[in-house]
């Protein structure tokens, strides 16, 4: 097991190296001088003097603390943990130990043991304001807003009465303004959340401590006015005015209010005045947005030309500037703000996406081509230059191109309804793909390049909108060798279109319901998008997925399982409903007849005692009724395409409805995934720590899916001349079985797969 107190080397080894010369003046390392390294950012050298500490006979608990901090500073929650765990067991009493392993156990993801953590700080701390805000934030997490909000308002309350950090508050118990600000800030997230009645207590909370606080005699307004209060609203808004707090949200707020009361003039006077008063830069930009929403797009331009000459690299000013310009039809104008942006940020993408959707919308087809080309060689996976650059390029009749930015921007978007729809009217005419007429650029370069096979042709050529096509002047690639009978997958490309097509199955079985579920699973993200599927052989044809095949060795990259874990989620969390429904108790008996059959029952070592463990398995899962979702229930990687964006499955054979736990125990399985980065793939799909529970009924799943694994390669063995390979498939099988069996926690994997 890694050493949890270590750390990466120092982003700045001259900086620590200073320090540490400096520190090595003194008479050898302490307490004081390890968190003043810490307070200092310089986490490195804080926790090298905290491990010095504690080689120390007598060591500081002290040095605990600061470690479990660095560790939290770094991003490493669990490595934090483990050391303030150890350090609360030292300590008890101390309260910012356990507000620590509070934070700790937020970031995994654990809110049980963090809600334990804050309450033990509690009844030692001398200010709990920040334990109670803690159990606020675990809360909220809950989805218990009412009780965050009092935690959070208790948390407030006794930042009245002590101090907060070393800022000693005023007499009085009034709150200082900032704090006030901040409270009414977090009020304003909630208002802007739907959450309205904890926004109107923690904006009450902001003026019992702080009479003058702008932002929350703003914030109440709203409200005021969102309940249909226009009269409360205006008066909280000139309150705000008179004190001269916050007097530019207050007037934009208050010009809102009288628009909406057909004042529009007063309305206009109101803008002009919060302009008048802008001073900031963050100020005069919301003034120039408010503007730019009324339609007063002269005086926007004014503002937004205010906070670019304040700063001539704030991309959204220059954007609101050109387009204030592009309404008021001061085209030349519009462009030279462009040319400026791209001159000050030559590596920035969005001034040429802007200058393309800016001379596209004024019927200059051919400079917009241009300048979205420019936007995706800085920024190839822009969504919206690809879409606008494929409009624009079927409006001047180049559907080659238009297809090739098509296929690459729902690359990057799968989902996109937009996207598919250009994709099916481009292909709907054959002559977007007549090579006389097109002229594409490639998707991505392909490897060694051949004719297309017949086979391959065949498939496309029964396929309605390709028929009649030169299929024999298209170049193709195989990606895979075809498995258990499955057809071989290739790319094929004709022109502007990258296609990939499965060739027929050598056994036309099983793929009666693998069309509609693999129609399901291109809307979800997780299958390429399909253009032809022929159930009669489970041949098909999609656009293009780029990308390589998923290999076991891939797995042990957290990337690649967390994009893994993405598409299971996606998958099982979807609204589609697969044909099929997967009954593993009816699995494992077919299983076993058969194997009865051929007489396999007994060949493999301790296969008794493995299949007496299946009814308690079975039990034990159906002791909590399993969501029933989407299932890829695929075993082996095969047909997997990791596209590193996205991941994406080409065999939805063996889909059906099922335990979304059967798919994460097949994928543990065939990636050979150890404990930890089992516990990693469910954590990612999950998106939080994962639970005992899960954890146990990913296993449970994995030991049928080893079992299912012996009894097919004794079934199998028992038709072979040569058995030896499948017996040893079979062996291999069994041992998987027998290691979680011979495991002291297997009772208790049980025992929690049922809760």
């Amino acid at each position: 097991m890694a050493d949890p107190t270590s750390l990466p080397q120092s982003p700045n080894p001259s900086k620590s190296k200073r320090n540490a010369g400096d520190l090595s003046k003194t008479d050898g390392p302490s307490l004081e001088q390890a968190r003043q390294l810490f307070a200092e950012g310089l986490l490195w050298d804080a926790r090298e003097m905290a491990r010095a500490l504690l080689a120390q006979p007598q060591a500081p608990n002290g040095a605990r603390e600061i470690l479990g901090r660095v560790a939290l500073a770094q991003g490493r929650a669990e490595a934090a943990e483990e050391i303030l765990v150890e350090a609360t067991r030292r300590d008890t009493k101390n309260g910012a130990l356990w507000v620590a392993l509070g934070a700790a156990r937020l970031d995994i993801g654990d809110l049980d043991g963090a809600e334990q953590a804050f309450e033990r700080c509690l009844p030692t701390a001398s200010s709990p304001a920040v334990a109670l805000a803690g159990l606020a934030e675990v809360f909220q997490r809950r989805g218990d807003a009412f009780r965050a909000a009092d935690l959070l308002r208790q948390a407030l309350a006794g930042a009245l009465t002590a101090p907060l950090g070393t800022q000693p508050l005023p007499e009085g118990g009034v709150l200082p303004p900032s704090l006030a600000d901040a409270v009414a800030t977090l009020a304003e997230g909630r208002r802007r959340a739907g959450r309205l009645v904890e926004a109107e207590r923690l904006h009450q909370v902001a003026l019992a401590g702080h009479g003058a606080c702008g932002p929350a005699l703003v914030g109440l307004g709203a409200l005021r006015a969102a309940g249909g209060h226009p009269a409360e609203a205006e008066e909280l808004y000139r309150a705000a005015l008179e004190q001269g707090a916050s007097p530019v949200d207050a007037a934009l707020a208050l010009a809102d209010l009288k628009e909406g009361e057909g004042r529009v003039g007063v309305a206009a006077v109101l803008r002009e005045a919060a302009a008048l008063a802008a001073t900031e830069e963050p100020a005069i930009l919301e003034v120039a947005k408010a503007l730019t929403r009324a339609g007063q797009h002269r005086s926007a331009i004014a503002q937004f030309t205010r906070v670019t000459r304040m700063n001539p690299n704030h991309g959204e000013a220059r954007r609101g500037l050109v387009n204030a310009l592009a309404v008021e039809g001061e085209l030349d104008d519009a462009l030279s703000h462009l040319d400026r942006a791209a001159a000050l940020a030559p590596t920035e993408a969005w001034p040429w996406r802007e200058r393309g959707l800016l001379l596209a919308a004024n019927d200059r087809p051919v400079r917009a081509i241009a300048a979205f080309r420019a936007c995706l060689e800085r920024a190839p996976g822009d969504r919206e230059a690809l879409k606008a650059l494929t409009r624009v390029q079927m409006a001047v009749k180049a559907p080659g191109e238009a297809l090739s930015a098509c296929v690459a921007a729902l690359a990057v978007a799968p989902l996109d309804m937009d996207l598919r729809e250009m994709v099916g009217a481009l292909l709907s005419e054959r002559r977007y793909l007549d090579l006389a007429r097109v002229s594409g650029r490639p998707t991505g370069p392909m490897g060694r390049s051949r004719p297309v096979p017949e086979r391959v042709s065949a498939v496309l050529k029964r396929t309605a909108v390709f028929q009649g096509l030169p299929w024999e002047r298209a170049a193709c690639e195989q990606l895979d060798g075809g498995s258990l009978g499955l057809g071989s997958i290739w790319r094929v490309r004709l022109g502007g279109a990258d296609l990939m097509v499965r060739q027929p199955a050598e056994r036309g079985e099983g793929h009666a319901d693998e069309g509609r579920n693999m129609r399901l699973a291109a809307d979800l993200g997780v299958a390429p998008p399909l253009l032809a599927f022929h159930a009669e052989d489970g041949a098909f044809v999609s656009l293009f997925a780029p990308g390589k095949p998923l290999t076991a060795d891939a797995l042990h990259d957290r990337g690649v399982l967390g994009r893994l874990a993405q598409a299971l989620a996606r998958l099982h969390q979807g609204d589609g409903q697969f044909l099929g429904h997967l009954d593993m108790g009816a699995v494992l008996a077919r299983r076993e007849q058969a194997l009865v059959r051929v007489g396999g029952i007994g060949a493999v070592r301790d296969q008794e005692s493995i299949r007496a463990e299946l009814p308690r398995i079975l039990r034990a899962l159906a002791a909590r009724a399993p969501q029933d979702v989407p299932l890829i229930n695929a075993q082996g990687l095969h047909g997997f395409i990791d596209g590193e964006r996205q991941m994406l499955l080409t065999d939805w054979r063996t889909s059906a409805m099922g335990d979304p736990y059967r798919d994460l125990g097949l994928m543990a399985n065939a990636g050979h995934l150890g404990e930890v980065p089992e516990r990693v793939l469910l954590s990612l799909y999950l998106g939080r720590r994962a639970p005992e529970n899960a954890v146990a009924r990913l296993r449970l799943h994995r030991f049928l899916d080893n079992y299912l694994c012996l009894v097919e390669a004794l079934d199998a063995a028992a038709s072979m001349d040569d058995p030896h390979p499948l017996l040893e498939l079979a062996e291999g099988a069994a041992m998987g079985c027998r290691e979680q069996m011979r495991t002291g926690d297997w009772q208790n994997t049980l025992a929690r797969a049922a809760e």
